[in-house]
């Protein structure tokens, strides 16, 4: 999902306000954007090569002119002209190199450092952002700090740092409403520094709150909008660009569905992973989506499928039986202008590596932007995978005519060359790769990343996103735990606890302790109650078990085993807990009813 197209014009609108002066279309205003735009990009080209930018090599030069299209780009057409903006306002200029050639790399202080002995600073009239060396563009060390703070930039406005974490963003692919904000600061961590981050205090609450105000109202697209020339001149008229064929007529042809997602939601126990990748597919039938749980016992022919005898008319035949990933695969294929869902459940619980084999060569995808490959006449572009393997059982598969309805599959014998969306013709030969309307969802708990452990190289092909430890659910947060006259809301509790997680894992040395908080969810309350039994055999144990394996008697006391510490926390409520915890102030006296005690 994308923003959708009248609010990136809106967006692009509200830009100018970076400018402090009167007229960003002035001289002064294109100074500004100027400085801003090669600061930005000198960040970002130190971040992704670890130096500076050496404007006498050509590779370096083309690096950084796409640094600063990061700010600046627009949109692409068919004919491969671009447009971007040079001032957030009227001007536009048609140039592959944004200006940089003429305007910084020739002209300005990147050619007087040449020959100078001394750093040259830029820029010469406001206070410095970059330092240049013998044609070296560095970022100076003042230069984030006078970027946010000084007045001839951003001067601190916390809605300046908001508009800038949304216009960086405006081709930044999510899945949901609600992720926004987690994916799109997970992007620019991504491009940038975390010195231009934390100047620019884009993960402060403050900057977060700025920000969702100016998504309030946002409307969001499942396709991505390329911002047009003609849709930012003043009082233009909504244009619709149509695609012609080689003989000029209209020519509509079936494409894949775009937005692929992979990503990996973790968190600790009861966040709410599940949950949110509920809400992303919950609009979609169950034949679009395929729902598994890894474990230690689950394997690659489970994943994939494997070949198994079959009893036909007293004959025993053999024949490859897919599984789950072949089977969502199927669909994705012979359906391209539908989105399909692979959900992985407890991906780390099982050993992923093992299960996906030679499909992890997959999990690498060509990005908005990269050149498309081609193979066999078919061309594999933005969202495919960039690599494919080769697997006869999935390819005869994948060219079985299956007669589909959304309650059962029908196999017919016949194998044939079946072209998919009419862009690709899937024959013996052709490798496997990922359609790009597929996604790939899975969770991971953050307390079981011991379990299997996921490699580097397997996690860099996903998105992570973190899922955070908090819910606006009145009924849920406020629900009562009511035992022995004594009442706790599972909030207070819960936030108590984890503090004190907090403070064993600074003690320890431990961080990995974090991920032993209890989530929001860990415990679902029932009528705005909890179950003084569920937080008994539930909250308890994992407490017991996990989290405060090490210290019980500084928590619990002098407990013996979790038998006596289930049996005492029943008869004598809350006081189980030391003094340490801080859960007596918290603690409301109640009077026992006898509903309570017919409970009990």
């Amino acid at each position: 999902m994308y923003f959708e197209r009248d609010f990136l014009l809106d967006l692009y609108g509200k830009m100018s306000s970076l400018y402090s002066g009167d007229n960003i279309e002035a001289q002064g205003g294109t100074q500004f954007v100027s400085e801003l735009k090669y600061f930005l990009a000198a960040d970002e080209f130190k971040k992704e090569t670890s130096g500076p930018c050496n404007s006498r090599l050509k590779e370096d030069k083309d690096l950084f002119i796409d640094c600063v299209g990061t700010v600046v780009f627009l949109s692409e057409t068919v004919n491969d002209e671009y447009f971007y903006t040079k001032n957030f306002g009227a001007s536009f200029g048609e140039s592959k190199d944004y200006d940089v050639g003429s305007n910084f790399f020739s002209v300005n202080v990147v050619k007087t450092s040449l020959h100078s002995s001394s750093p040259q600073r830029f820029p010469s009239r406001h206070p410095q952002l970059l330092e240049v060396v013998n044609g070296c563009i560095d970022v100076a060390d003042i230069g984030y700090q006078n970027i946010a703070e000084d007045y001839n930039y951003l001067g601190g406005d916390k809605e300046k740092f908001a508009l800038l974490f949304l216009w960086l963003n405006r081709y930044t692919n999510f899945m949901s409403e609600q992720s926004v904000y987690d994916v799109c600061l997970k992007n620019l961590k991504r491009i940038y520094s975390s010195k231009l981050v934390k100047a620019f205090e884009w993960d402060k609450d403050s900057v977060r709150n700025e920000i969702e105000s100016l998504l309030d109202g946002a409307n969001f697209s499942e396709d991505i909008y390329n911002i047009q020339k003609g849709d930012l001149l003043e009082n233009n008229e909504d244009v619709v660009h149509e695609t012609s064929g080689e003989n000029g007529a209209d020519e509509i042809s079936e494409v894949y569905a775009l937005n692929f997602y992979q990503c990996i939601y973790y968190g600790v126990p009861g966040s709410g992973k599940s949950y949110i990748i509920d809400e992303i597919i919950k609009d979609y039938p169950e034949y679009q989506k395929i729902r598994v749980v890894f474990h230690p016992e689950y394997t690659n022919a489970d994943f994939i499928g494997q070949v198994l005898p079959k009893l036909e008319e007293g004959n025993v035949k053999y024949e490859f039986r897919p599984g789950p990933f072949t089977k969502i695969l199927y669909r994705a294929y012979h359906n391209p202008s539908e989105k399909y869902f692979l959900v992985i459940e407890e991906i780390n619980r099982g050993n992923a590596a093992a299960i996906f084999g030679d499909v992890f060569q997959l999990l690498d995808r060509i990005k908005d932007g990269e050149p498309p490959e081609t193979l066999e006449g078919n061309v594999y572009g933005t969202g495919w995978s960039k690599y494919f393997i080769e697997n006869d059982f999935i390819n005869n598969y994948l060219r079985s005519p299956i007669e589909y309805n959304q309650d059962e599959f029908t196999e017919k014998h016949e194998k044939t060359n079946v072209p998919f969306g009419n862009s690709i013709t899937f024959t013996p030969n052709t490798g496997i790769r990922l359609p790009p309307n597929l996604s790939l969802l899975a969770t991971m708990n953050t307390s079981d990343q011991n379990v299997f452990t996921l490699d580097n190289a397997f996690q860099r092909r996903w998105d992570m996103v973190l899922v955070k430890n908090e819910c606006n659910d009145t009924n849920q947060m406020d629900a009562g735990i009511t035992v022995n006259g004594q009442a706790l809301t599972w909030k207070d509790f819960q936030q108590t606890i984890n503090a004190v997680i907090g403070e064993k894992s600074n003690e320890s040395g431990l961080s990995s302790m974090e991920d032993k908080r209890l989530g929001c969810w860990f415990v679902k309350a029932g009528n705005k109650t909890i179950s003084k039994e569920v937080f008994a055999n539930k909250v308890l144990k994992y407490l017991w078990d996990d989290a405060f394996k090490f210290c019980h008697q500084e928590i619990f006391g002098d407990v013996k085993n979790f038998e006596d510490l289930q049996k005492s926390f029943l008869e004598n409520g809350f006081d189980i807990f030391s003094d340490e915890c801080n859960l007596r102030d918290k603690i409301q006296t109640v009077k026992n009813t006898d509903s309570e005690a017919s409970s009990e």
